[in-house]
Order: structure tokens, then sequence, then C-alpha cells
């Protein structure tokens, strides 16, 4: 698989976005109203909130009583982990055969090097939580 480091950029930001309002929230917050305070587009949100669910970072509540919420402290929910929900770690299929064109080995060299760059800001994105974020927030969000 070829990787594009922070190829998915807005998903990461939104995703990171939406997890401090979370964690700035008192129980559920609708999509719509996690939208309209990102400015970000209700059904893009709602995959980016899809992609954390799965990822067991977010808790989801269906109906017209629902919304979202952390699954876990916002302490222990690592920036690295937001990243790997929303992108994913890169993979790097096999090795360059001889056989191959110049061009795909070139690009399976690239996509080594990008792999190991991704891996390098993962380990980065480690250090920091949306707790430790919330801290270097100027004005946290009212949604109570």
């Amino acid at each position: 698989m070829d990787s594009h480091l922070l190829a998915n950029t807005g998903w990461f930001r939104i995703a990171v976005q939406s997890l401090v309002l979370l964690a700035e929230t008192d129980g559920l917050c609708k999509s719509a109203t996690i939208a309209q305070e990102l400015k970000a587009h209700a059904t893009f949100l709602r995959r980016v909130m899809v992609s954390l669910v799965q990822a067991q970072i977010v808790e989801a509540r269906e109906g017209r009583d629902g919304g979202y919420r952390l699954a876990r402290p916002p302490e222990s929910i690592t920036l690295a982990d937001v990243y790997r929900a929303t992108r994913g770690v890169c993979q790097v299929e096999g090795s360059a055969s001889r056989d191959i064109s110049s061009n795909a080995r070139v690009q399976q060299a690239f996509s080594e090097i990008t792999c190991e760059i991704e891996h390098s800001f993962l380990a980065l994105l480690e250090r920091y939580t949306i707790a430790s974020l919330m801290e270097k927030t100027p004005n946290p969000l009212n949604m109570n």
C-alpha cells in the first residue's frame, strides 16, 4: 500500500477538533451541533465520527436523544490514536523484485521511505493527548 503522509488531514483535523469539543461537553453531543460548531459539513462529520466509533475512541447513541461522547478519558486518547482511526498505518507490500520496471522499484522505495516517515510521525503524535491539546486551547468551547 502506498502511503501518503497526512493525505487525510481534513479527517484528522475534524476528528481532533470533535474530540476536544466532546471532552468539553457534559453528556451527549449531536452530530449537527458538532458540525455547526466546527463549520463542517454534517455528512462529512458523521463519516469521521464513524471511524472514531469503530476505533472505540467515541461512543454513539442513536435516536432522537442520541449523540456522541468520548469512550474513554481525554488523557488516554493520543493524537496517534486519532490519526490511526482516520488514516491508518501504512503497510509496505513486500520488496521489489528484479523483474519489475524501474519506475515500480522507485515507487516501492519511495513508499518505504514515506512509511518510515509516517512511523516517526506517529511516535511524535503518541506524546500528545486530547487533554494536553485542551490545555493549549485558549478559549474552550462552551457546549454545556
